[in-house]
């Protein structure tokens, strides 16, 4: 282990038992909870967003993940700072609000450029994802959501591009944008299966993911262990609703 993975390791878990542990990303998790296989690539978007390509749980490529600062392209951050940006430039020229400007003004409770602005620069940085799910629900309605859903999707497919996978290569899709139905998922996962030999597949529980990456070298991937556990997981999530 790296010198501050070691840290982190003796800290979480003290004793002899740490030298066995080995820190990995949350992208390489994602991947191992979506496929059995040891290597491909793993795109997520969330409340950020990012692609990477792993082998048995080392990073090996990345795309983005810069965080919201930066970058995050397609995320839900970036698609609540596009739906906020819509909704300013409609309060700003004096449109008629549409449904999405609308649904943001009230969920921000809000009616003007100054009191939108004073209530968006009151909250963290990360309170703009909780417009991303108002652009999903009025896409079908909205040309402006429409086309916001459409960038994000488009972003997302070229940070998985710029790794230039190969067409049987393994493609794992996380993050709540993405792993949800809606447009962002509809335009990506067509894409993706129109470039590639093959659907994309999604992430599941993260504990599946890092329970794979531990067991995998024993069970010579083998995908019906790999099923087993993400059955369990689903049996666990539906036993403790």
């Amino acid at each position: 282990l790296a010198g501050r993975e070691t840290k982190f390791a003796a800290m979480a878990i003290p004793g002899p038992a740490a030298e066995s542990v080995r820190v990995v990303s949350d992208f390489a998790v994602a991947f191992s909870s979506g496929t059995p296989v040891a290597g491909g690539i793993i795109a997520i978007a969330g409340t950020g967003a990012g692609a990477m390509r792993v082998t048995d749980g080392r990073i090996l490529q990345r795309r983005d993940g810069w965080g919201w600062l930066l970058g995050d392209r397609g995320s839900a951050v970036w698609l609540g700072r596009q739906a906020m940006q819509a909704t300013l430039h409609c309060l700003e020229r004096g449109d008629s609000p549409g449904p999405l400007t609308e649904a943001v003004l009230a969920q921000a409770g809000t009616s003007t450029v100054s009191t939108t602005l004073q209530f968006c620069y009151a909250q963290p940085p990360t309170w703009l994802a909780t417009l991303a799910t108002l652009v999903s629900e009025t896409a079908a309605i909205d040309p402006i959501a429409e086309r916001i859903a459409a960038s994000a999707a488009d972003q997302v497919l070229s940070s998985i591009s710029a790794l230039v996978p190969a067409p049987a290569e393994a493609v794992v899709l996380g993050g709540s944008v993405l792993t949800r139905p809606g447009p962002v998922q509809d335009r990506v996962v067509t894409q993706l299966s129109a470039d590639l030999d093959h659907r994309p597949r999604m992430a599941t529980d993260g504990l599946v993911g890092a329970l794979w990456l531990a067991l995998a070298p024993y069970a010579e991937h083998d995908p019906r262990v790999h099923q087993r556990l993400v059955s369990s997981a689903v049996r666990g999530g539906a036993a403790a609703e």
